[in-house]
């Protein structure tokens, strides 16, 4: 038998500006990320970039609405995911081998939207959309990021019940599609995996003094879809349960 384990070391700065005028506000981020794989054994070092754009248009006590950008680029370093064992095993980490392994190149792009309506002084209705679409920047790099697009969609019913007690209800849902091969002027993408990803929250606040407060999350998250093949009768659908969480 043995043991595997791994280490991250990783440095997060963020910088961020707005710019209000009326109703408007304009602002953007730029949050960089370097890690450091396993430092205790050997330099492995990953960064990714992440670029944020967004508007906000707010009308007091009526309503909400935002857009949003985000470009995201990194190298992410895959090689210690294969590393064998004392034994000379497939490490615990990855049962399964990593095909081309090493420095891994990927980028992504999200756009998104949203509304909130002020219902009362105390109840809001939200509502956003969103769509993703990247993976490995480059072809030696989608071996091991498949091409993903992602269209994602959320509701929100939120009750401040007191002055110090809110309760929130919320139902998502996810699309996601994988693509095997990247399209061409004479074929087109082999179809990769597709799933739908429900997901259904409730979240009871609790401020506990002007600093400090407490929060419980339950909910229920499903997972149906399809892997990647050409069997059209592959349907393998799955279900898990989101666990409740708590935090101060």
């Amino acid at each position: 038998m043995g043991a595997a384990a791994a280490g991250d070391v990783e440095l997060r700065p963020n910088l961020s500006g707005s710019l209000f005028n009326g109703p408007w506000t304009r602002g953007g981020s730029y949050s960089p990320t370097l890690r450091a794989r396993e430092p205790y054994r050997q330099a492995k070092g990953d960064h990714s970039h992440l670029l944020r754009l967004e508007g906000v248009w707010l009308k007091e006590a009526t309503a909400r609405v935002f857009l949003g950008e985000t470009l995201g680029y990194g190298t992410l370093d895959l090689s210690t995911l294969n590393r064998p064992g004392p034994s000379g095993q497939q490490a615990p980490l990855s049962p399964q081998p990593v095909f081309g392994l090493g420095q891994t190149q990927e980028l992504t792009t999200e756009t998104s939207a949203g509304l909130d309506w002020y219902l009362s002084r105390s109840l809001t209705l939200g509502t956003a959309a969103g769509f993703l679409y990247g993976g490995g920047a480059d072809p030696a790099s989608r071996v091991n990021l498949k091409l993903q697009s992602t269209i994602k969609g959320a509701a929100r019913v939120s009750w401040q019940a007191s002055a110090r007690d809110a309760v929130g209800v919320e139902l998502a849902g996810q699309y996601v599609r994988f693509f095997l091969a990247p399209a061409s002027a004479t074929s087109p993408a082999y179809p990769g995996a597709r799933f739908v990803i429900p997901e259904l929250s409730a979240r009871y606040t609790r401020q506990l003094s002007p600093n400090t407060s407490g929060e419980a999350t339950v909910g229920l998250t499903g997972l149906f879809g399809q892997l990647a093949s050409t069997n059209p009768q592959s349907e393998r659908p799955f279900l898990s349960a989101k666990e409740g969480r708590h935090g101060s």
